[in-house]
């Protein structure tokens, strides 16, 4: 009964959010100073980005830094199912420099899907994400590394396409079974056999996958980037906890990740089988058992108490209406659908002294003028990056 109670508390809690104008308290108290700013997951979307870090006052009309002192985390998923990834990537380490020079910081966890398309999985790849990368080299990448990289977009690939026709299948025999109609043949083992990716199905894919292994700046910075951080009394992961987070610890936790990280960038060794926990189902990316209130709120307390925070603050799961609470405000969950792949709220949660607020802002109706600026900022950078001309690549190496 007390998990029923907790989970409505929860959704009313979160409607409230969404009905106030501009700001919305939850009932949370904080020790972090100077003010915190939480976004979640960007997913290629430029114009939503530079939209909700303008209207909270952290950037100018020019994309630069007017956050002073102000503390900026993003629990990862810039990249996957939008255009805007490169330029996502380019502006955020710009702003990190500047927000350090001013005295202020930012904190770019990382997410599943930068782990993916480091790891050479291209399921979410949007196609017009994949231009911006055209004719990005290889930097200081193994042979090795690179056949790794290109086997396993040939494996995502066949692999998606066997998923989608399985998930099609469900749908025609579920659809059967209403209808009361003889249920449906299971599809034969021939059918569920992958397809031989040839080489020009994966050559488009080329460019963001250099980009992302090696030593290109893309992939130092993703190798650099935490799992998991904590600013005054509250936690910051992409997907959720489990019951393992009680086996380590923060510094621990980041060091796993960044090791399975860098092996997939070829930059390191294949890890401890026992570690690779961090990158699954149950792991800091991709668990879900909070966003459901499926976790034991034991469990929860237990994780909490352990790496000294009061709450916790997640993106990966999608919540179209708003912010959202769960565990009597134990737990909050920031991805609102910022990307227009979802077209949901804008947002951004703050914490400033005592209060928790949620803050919205208007979608533009087509692309943000700033992104256009800082596209063409971009787009003229590269045109003398060392990135785009053809590096050495290094000769067999570690495996």
């Amino acid at each position: 009964m007390k998990r029923k109670s907790a989970t409505l508390k929860a959704l009313f809690l979160g409607l409230l959010w969404i009905a106030a104008p501009a700001w919305a308290e939850a009932p949370a108290s904080i020790t972090a100073e100077p003010p915190v700013v939480a976004v979640g997951d960007i997913h290629g979307d430029l114009s939503a980005l530079v939209t909700i870090l303008g209207g909270q006052g952290l950037i100018d009309a020019e994309g630069n830094w007017k956050g002073g002192s102000s503390q900026l985390v993003f629990v990862g998923d810039l990249n996957d199912r939008g255009p805007d990834t490169r330029y996502i990537m380019d502006y955020v380490m710009d702003l990190e420099k500047q927000a350090q020079a001013a005295g202020g910081k930012i904190q770019t966890l990382l997410g599943n899907h930068e782990v993916m398309v480091a790891s050479g999985d291209v399921r979410y790849v949007a196609p017009e994400e994949l231009k911006p990368f055209e004719g990005f080299q290889p930097m200081g990448v193994t042979s090795v590394a690179l056949k790794r990289m290109r086997q396993a977009h040939r494996n995502s690939i066949a692999n998606n396409e066997i998923a989608a026709k399985v998930s099609m299948h469900e749908e025609k025999c579920l659809e059967m079974r209403r209808k009361g109609l003889a249920d449906c043949e299971p599809l034969r083992k021939s059918e569920l056999e992958p397809r031989v990716i040839p080489d020009e199905e994966i050559k488009p894919y080329a460019g963001i996958g250099a980009a992302m292994i090696g030593n290109s700046p893309y992939a130092k910075w993703l190798r650099g980037r935490q799992a998991i951080t904590k600013v005054g009394d509250t936690l910051f992961v992409h997907a959720g906890i489990s019951e393992d987070f009680l086996k380590t610890n923060a510094n621990e936790l980041n060091k796993m990740v960044a090791n399975w990280v860098k092996y997939h960038q070829g930059v390191g060794p294949r890890p401890k089988k026992h570690t690779s926990w961090v990158l699954e189902e149950q792991g800091p990316l991709w668990d879900r058992q909070l966003a459901m209130g499926k976790l034991p709120e034991e469990t929860l307390d237990a994780v909490l108490k352990a790496y000294g925070a009061k709450r916790l603050v997640i993106g990966h799961t999608v919540q179209t209406r708003g912010i959202m609470l769960r565990y009597d405000g134990k737990v909050i969950l920031i991805d609102t659908g910022n990307s227009a792949v979802y077209n949901g709220p804008l947002s951004a949660l703050e914490i400033r002294g005592e209060q928790l607020r949620g803050k919205y802002f208007p979608r533009p109706d087509g692309p943000a003028a700033l992104r256009d600026q800082l596209i063409a900022r971009y787009n003229l950078e590269k045109t003398m990056t060392p990135a785009l001309k053809s590096v050495p690549q290094l000769s067999p190496p570690c495996r």
